[in-house]
């Protein structure tokens, strides 16, 4: 599966209350997260991507998911600011990674609900 079809599929394989993107803050983190969801949505929108015009999928790529995932895979990643924005990364996790087993899914989203919780309460 490319990655554009594993995208809109693992976007729906994790239904929880959404972290509006405004209540993350503006820290560094949560500013690339966005980024990251962004150009996930903006490649998956594209109806030409994934349809083998390689050359056109990497211009794609480079001008929407590209830049904030090769960010994400170099890790050393700023450190998020509050906990609404460590749930946004959380949930971005969760969304592109499908192929998490169950456990590691239940483990990940019990603490995305913990710290949704405690971004709600400060």
């Amino acid at each position: 599966m490319n990655r554009r079809g594993f995208l809109l599929s693992a976007s729906a394989a994790t239904a929880l209350p959404a972290v509006a993107l405004a209540d993350a803050g503006p820290d560094a983190f949560s500013l690339l997260i966005q980024a990251a969801i962004a150009g996930d949505d903006a490649y998956a929108a594209d109806p030409m991507t994934g349809v083998g015009d390689s050359a056109y999928d990497e211009a794609v790529i480079a001008r929407t998911y590209g830049p904030p995932f090769e960010r994400l895979s170099e890790g050393d990643l700023p450190v998020p600011t509050s906990a609404v924005s460590a749930a946004l990364g959380l949930r971005y996790c969760l969304k592109n990674l499908g192929s998490m087993d169950f456990a590691d899914a239940a483990i990940v989203t019990a603490v995305l609900a913990f710290l949704e919780n405690e971004g709600g309460q400060s």
